[in-house]
């Protein structure tokens, strides 16, 4: 047979049999064509990633894979303008449906007949064939291009909405064209609102309560944007009181300019930092102020014409190391409480507030206040950790007997309340102001360092009994004036057998 008119094809030839892929090999070089063959599907895969051929002949049962799956792969990974002819070992119809469905130009069954090879060869080569293929192999390119680009484009907007942080997609005017799940829930939206919600929206007046920390004008604002002044990145506090850093990133759509917003919620990072320094702080002075008075002390002894009695020299020692080393624990204590895992288990709460007002009762002789107890069930059943909410009761009654007056009195209560315990504590002391009651559960606060002087601490007992009752599941209530003393309430979760 003459060589067949048109172009010299590149052809591949996939089969697991080396006598049929001699056979294709012989037929085409024939024809003037040069014919590369594989055994097994992988082969020809490794091939594809560096060679381009005009033709593949695939065979439908492979070692290492099958005929459709090589089909798929060619046309998800080459494209669609490599034309294939799949040959399955029996003319079924459902064998060649499948084929065709896979991708797949033509067929042919086997035993493979020489002459219907060279006439399907020929037809994909002639003129004609080659311009409707271009045509096609065009048509097909611009719609696989259309596919990619509809893929894409839900590629990342379903990233964008799995994205933790909140994301805003704006135009150049700052309406938003695009807010992920985090940014809806960020404003208060809840978990039901369509994805749209905040389309169309101003990202001005969503976000108009983030303010500069410094300065208190808005992180953003129309003039900025238009502008394209605003900064890659800035950090506010917003009206619930979160440190967020704002991160905004210009884009370009053809004609379109835009930016990407996103929130950084920057306040366990801000207040793990404050912590930190207040640590510090209290480390290189709280600690160390006590152990410097002792040294000053022996100094003192050593070169005073008139030392200390041996007895008092020792009382002031004693005293200045009780209260470093009494820091040292409330240090301590608060950092378990902060970080360690919390040992639940079933207990009564009445028995806890019974012997928190006995370990009391030492202390409250000494000043001069009696400590009683108004109201208790006889149990009171709470899951919880004991050391933990017990030492949290004491630091309570202890801070209401340091600052009650003699012969004053505080009143413990033990009640129900719903489906919480409410353990009230009130004091006959000098109150707080109510401006200052927020800094009152901070650590290392102090609210009465110039009224009282002479009462010992560093501000950190309250600050745990605040950890331990968050950590609960509880609030801690606070009522109080000038002059009128202090109530505490720790409301805790009642058990689920109560």
């Amino acid at each position: 047979m003459d060589k067949a008119v048109g172009r010299n094809m590149r052809i591949a030839a996939l089969d697991d049999d080396a006598l049929q892929l001699d056979l294709f090999k012989q037929a085409l070089h024939a024809m003037g064509h040069t014919c590369h063959t594989y055994l097994t599907g992988a082969q020809l895969l490794h091939s594809l990633q560096s060679e381009c051929f005009d033709l593949l002949i695939v065979d439908w049962h492979l070692p290492d894979t099958t005929g459709p799956e090589v089909v798929r792969w060619v046309r998800q990974h080459v494209g669609l303008e490599m034309p294939i002819l799949f040959v399955p070992h029996r003319q079924e119809e459902r064998d060649i449906v499948e084929g065709l469905c896979c991708g797949a130009d033509d067929f042919m069954t086997k035993p493979v007949r020489i002459g219907e090879l060279r006439a399907r060869v020929a037809v994909r080569n002639s003129p004609w064939a080659r311009r409707g293929d271009f045509l096609e192999r065009r048509i097909n390119a611009v719609e696989a291009a259309s596919r990619q680009l509809r893929d894409l484009h839900q590629f990342v907007s379903n990233s964008l909405q799995q994205l933790p942080a909140p994301n805003f997609v704006c135009d150049a005017q700052g309406r938003i064209l695009l807010a992920n799940v985090a940014a809806q829930r960020h404003v208060g939206l809840g978990p039901f609102e369509p994805q749209s919600a905040l389309q169309g929206k101003s990202i001005f007046q969503v976000l108009h309560d983030l303010q500069d920390a410094q300065t208190l004008q808005p992180l953003l604002s129309p003039d900025k944007l238009l502008a394209g002044e605003i900064p890659a990145q800035s950090e506010g506090h917003d009206a619930k009181g979160r440190s967020l850093l704002m991160l905004c990133k210009p884009f370009t759509e053809f004609a379109n300019v835009g930016w990407l917003i996103t929130l950084v919620d920057m306040t366990e990072i801000r207040r793990a930092l404050q912590q930190r320094d207040q640590a510090l702080h209290f480390i290189s002075h709280d600690i160390r102020a006590p152990n410097a008075s002792i040294l000053t002390l022996l100094e003192m002894q050593r070169n005073s014409m008139e030392p200390l009695h041996a007895d008092e020299l020792l009382k002031r020692i004693e005293k200045y190391a009780q209260a470093s080393l009494s820091m040292a624990e409330s240090f301590v204590r608060l950092a378990s409480a902060q970080s360690n895992e919390y040992r639940v288990a079933p207990l009564d709460l009445a028995s806890v507030l019974q012997d928190a007002v006995d370990d009391a009762w030492t202390q409250a002789s000494n000043q001069e206040v009696s400590v009683t107890i108004l109201q208790i069930p006889h149990s009171a059943p709470c899951v919880g950790d004991r050391p933990l909410l017990a030492r949290a009761m004491a630091n309570v009654l202890n801070n209401a007997i340091k600052y009650s007056p003699a012969r004053g009195t505080v009143r413990c209560s033990l009640y129900a309340r719903g489906p919480n315990w409410v353990i009230s504590i009130r004091d006959e002391g000098p109150g707080i102001d109510p401006a200052q009651q927020d800094r009152l559960f901070k650590p290392f606060s102090r609210l009465h360092d110039l009224t009282h002087p002479n009462i010992s601490g560093v501000g950190l007992g309250l600050a745990l009994v605040h950890t331990v009752v968050k950590r609960h599941g509880g609030s801690l209530e606070l009522e109080s004036a000038v002059g009128q003393g202090v109530e505490f309430r720790l409301v805790l979760p009642a058990s689920a057998s109560d």
